[in-house]
């Protein structure tokens, strides 16, 4: 499924904008706002200079197997490594900065890339870690297969964590150790921070939230709903949009002089297409739809739930996925959370109800813990898009002098912007 995915969010990366030109002002003529923050990131003409990562210079990659007697699913062939971790290094001793991806996101996804930049500049060594929804991690990491449960993430990635560190202690000099994390990752991270607070097993110095959810419901209710509004109901349609997308693909790429879709060709792709507010709209949702997807494979295989896998299915590398693809394609969260999630907590607790399941899912069960321990601090935009007015504002009353604002960025888009990098750069500086 992730191979399948990848190539379709390959042209993902660009915008179905000529069907959606006419509906307001392109983007030549109007603001860079928070989708076009989402989407394009920091613009090359307002980037920090940022030393270059490079492996065997300053980057070494490794894995650990938390459940090394574990038997990899056939289909996820490809998986079977281990849970995969990066190290950006100083040549001298350093604090560390543990930094947990977003949704579906594997170790080295950009903004973790980005983060990494921006910390090594700072004089700290980052170990970049996958999402516990990313299928390597489902796949080799997760106890139960079924990502979501934030106190159960916490645990698997805490028991990564611990194995990391003694992996690496003996290749690089460490003076202490933070936390980070982006998006879901930043989720994770606080509930990561609360179980580290209690088990005390690596102390972490200080912790970093950047552009959290409050609330998982919630913040996936707002991107399904950008898909529904603008990704049409029937197979048919959904061809044809994804045709108009490697369309726009294949055409800004032939002209494109790099051949990587990140930094300067996006930015020019965005400016060659013009894309508008509801094209960017589309791009986001059908990426977070792909995330879900491959999430809802790979836990509907690892943990033999039968959703949309039948448990006696026999999935061989070999194995054609196509099948599963339109149905997965139509799976919302909310079927995710129904389907898999719901009752692999209800066999175990019958007792467990959605509105409990919901309510825990989020930030609001650590309001105390949030408030009151001054290691950890908030970064996030004004103009994000998985966060409500109300929840913008609860984030900002909860930590108090210890969040940090920026007016626009939209989601995770602005992490190479001098003034970001300087904030991240002046909170592990600090003291708590």
């Amino acid at each position: 499924m992730r191979r399948i995915a990848a190539m379709l969010g390959l042209a993902l990366l660009l915008f179905t904008a000529a069907p959606l030109r006419g509906e307001e002002a392109p983007a030549g003529e109007r603001a860079f706002n928070g989708l076009s923050w989402t989407v394009v990131r920091t613009p090359p003409d307002q980037r920090a200079d940022l030393p270059e990562l490079r492996r065997w210079r300053n980057v070494f990659l490794g894995d650990v197997r938390p459940f090394p007697d574990r038997k990899i699913p056939p289909v996820f062939w490809f998986e079977d490594g281990g849970v995969e971790f990066g190290v950006v290094y100083q040549s001298r001793a350093a604090p560390l900065v543990m930094l947990i991806a977003g949704t579906g996101a594997a170790f080295d996804t950009q903004s973790n890339r980005e983060l990494a930049r921006a910390l090594y500049a700072a004089g700290l060594h980052v170990v970049g870690l996958a999402s516990p929804s990313h299928p390597s991690f489902i796949v080799n990491g997760s106890s139960s297969g079924v990502p979501g449960r934030p106190a159960e993430d916490a645990a698997d990635l805490y028991r990564v964590m611990q194995m990391v560190l003694d992996r690496i202690r003996g290749r690089i000099a460490i003076e202490e150790v933070h936390l980070a994390g982006f998006s879901l990752g930043a989720l994770n991270a606080a509930w990561v921070a609360e179980l580290d607070r209690r088990a005390g097993k690596i102390g972490f110095d200080k912790v970093l939230l950047l552009n959290p959810p409050v609330s998982l419901w919630n913040s996936t209710e707002l991107l399904d709903a950008m898909f529904d509004r603008h990704v049409p109901d029937s197979a048919q349609g959904q061809r044809e949009l994804f045709d108009r997308i490697f369309a726009q693909f294949a055409r800004v790429f032939s002209r494109a002089r790099e051949s990587t879709l990140e930094g300067d060709f996006l930015f020019n792709a965005y400016e060659q297409l013009e894309p508008t507010d509801a094209a960017l709209e589309t791009l986001i949702a059908l990426t977070f739809r792909l995330a879900a997807m491959n999430m809802i494979f790979a836990s509907d295989v690892v943990s033999k739930a039968g959703y949309m896998v039948p448990v006696d299915a026999d999935l061989q590398p070999t194995t054609s996925l196509s099948p599963f693809i339109g149905p997965l394609l139509a799976k919302r969260f909310s079927d995710y959370f129904d389907g898999i999630y719901l009752p692999h907590i209800q066999a175990s607790e019958p007792g467990f109800t959605r509105e409990r399941a919901i309510a825990e899912a989020s930030l609001y069960p650590l309001e105390a813990f949030l408030r009151g321990d001054g290691r950890i601090g908030m970064l996030t935009n004004r103009d994000e898009l998985i966060l409500s007015p109300a929840e913008l504002a609860w984030l900002a009353d909860v930590f108090g002098p210890r969040a940090i604002l920026f007016e626009t960025g939209g989601h995770c888009g602005n992490y190479l912007r001098p003034d970001v990098v300087a904030a991240i750069d002046a909170f592990f500086r600090s003291r708590p």
